[in-house]
């Protein structure tokens, strides 16, 4: 019998150890970075020998608290830290549920809705609501704002290596889906063809301010409660038609799992383009959830397949000591 309980540990052990990866995986890996991370943990990122560089989120209202002031210490931190250990950054500033709240005294109609998210945040149910983003003074506020970002830009283009285009969608700004209800959808009178076009000024307000560094959009097929890639298919032909490899287009939901491949809507946005145009976000934070880090490993493996321009994985993995490349 205790020879019975002596295989089940040592079977139980072996599939939980953490596996290495073979050093032939060439695909750059990005490592992302919320606002809220530790001094300590950045370091740990920052010092990881198998990675690129970091992937900054940080909410447009921590960056601009009240409209006329501007506080971008945060960001500078991490460019500086990134810099200094031979790092480059991806940048990105969360608009949507992220937005000053100072927005609100300027007039500008907003959406509301229940939000829900168990890959990278807790899985509770929360009332969120965010400025409607087709909004003209939304838009106007915004745009003041990335002005200024300008400046900082400017000053690190030598350690950028992408921002995300942000500001047209409701959740996070920048994945190009718009989540809500059906009677929410209809009251904020949402129209394929108006959402399509703000975005397109928005992409147009990129490429003029930021002309010397690449820029990424993350494609979607959620729109209220339905799924469509009429949305992302027209901003990619848009991009392509205008800005050709100045933009990655980015899947933020790229996964080990069958359902990620060739077939499927979602995926075949990223799949049908050639690999130097797109990148690649893992679809959850792995460490989070009670599984070897096997998934994780397969994840990596299919990026390093389809040969993306960079993969980006949660800091929270690597911390926890997901990533083990030989």
């Amino acid at each position: 019998m205790l020879n019975i309980y002596y295989i089940i540990l040592v079977s139980f052990l072996f599939t939980n150890e953490k596996k290495d990866i073979n050093s032939e995986f060439k695909t750059p890996l990005y490592a992302i970075v919320r606002s809220n991370i530790s001094d300590s943990d950045l370091i740990k990122v920052l010092e990881h020998p198998h990675i690129e560089g970091i992937t900054y989120y940080v909410g447009w209202s921590k960056l601009n608290p009240d409209e006329h002031i501007y506080d971008f210490s945060s960001l500078k931190k991490i460019l500086n830290l990134a810099k200094k250990h031979n790092k480059k950054v991806n940048f990105g500033v969360l608009t949507g549920r992220w937005s000053p709240n100072w927005l609100k005294d300027k007039k500008i109609k907003y959406l509301y809705w229940e939000h829900f998210d168990d890959y990278v945040e807790a899985g509770n149910v929360s009332l969120a609501e965010a400025p409607v983003p087709w909004d003209k003074r939304f838009n106007h506020f915004f745009e003041v704002f990335l002005l200024k970002l300008k400046i900082i830009v400017d000053q690190n283009e030598d350690v950028l290596n992408a921002i995300e285009i942000t500001g047209g969608s409701n959740t996070n700004g920048i994945e190009t889906n718009f989540i809500c209800s059906d009677k929410e959808f209809k009251r904020v009178g949402f129209r394929y063809s108006k959402y399509i076009k703000n975005w397109e000024q928005i992409i147009d307000t990129f490429v003029k301010l930021f002309p010397n560094t690449v820029l990424t959009l993350a494609i979607h097929d959620v729109y209220g409660v339905r799924r469509t890639d009429l949305v992302s298919k027209e901003l990619i032909a848009y991009c392509d038609l205008k800005y050709s490899e100045r933009i990655k287009i980015a899947a933020f939901a790229f996964s080990e799992e069958q359902w990620f491949s060739k077939g499927n809507q979602y995926a075949d946005l990223v799949l049908q383009l050639h690999p130097n145009d797109i990148m690649l976000q893992s679809i959850r934070i792995y460490s989070n959830v009670n599984t070897t880090n096997d998934s994780f490993n397969q994840m990596l493996l299919k990026a390093d397949k389809i040969g993306p321009m960079w993969l980006e994985i949660w800091s929270e993995d690597i911390i926890a000591g997901f990533l083990n490349l030989k």
